[in-house]
């Protein structure tokens, strides 16, 4: 098995953020929480977007999450801080 651990995620929101309606707000930043929580080179352009509608969608985020997503969610959160996935 292996171990992943998040040891640091960093959001930035600009200025037109502040404007936006608060459904889209809370999408962005649910959209942007998933590229904090994936555990691959985050540094690639385009990294961690989907072309499936869902969330983590790079053209129309929706806040619906693809069945793995729904996955990956369940068996984080299934273990406590620290424990190995």
């Amino acid at each position: 098995t292996s171990s992943y651990k998040i040891d640091l995620g960093d959001i930035t929101l600009y200025r037109g953020w502040q404007v936006a309606s608060e459904e889209l707000r809370i999408l962005i930043l649910t959209h942007e929480l998933g590229h904090v929580l994936m555990t691959r080179d985050n540094n690639q352009i385009g990294s961690g977007h989907t072309d499936t509608g869902d969330i983590m969608d790079g053209r129309t985020p929706q806040l619906i999450l693809h069945p793995y997503q729904q996955l990956a969610m369940s068996i984080l959160y299934s273990h406590n801080p620290g424990d190995s996935l």
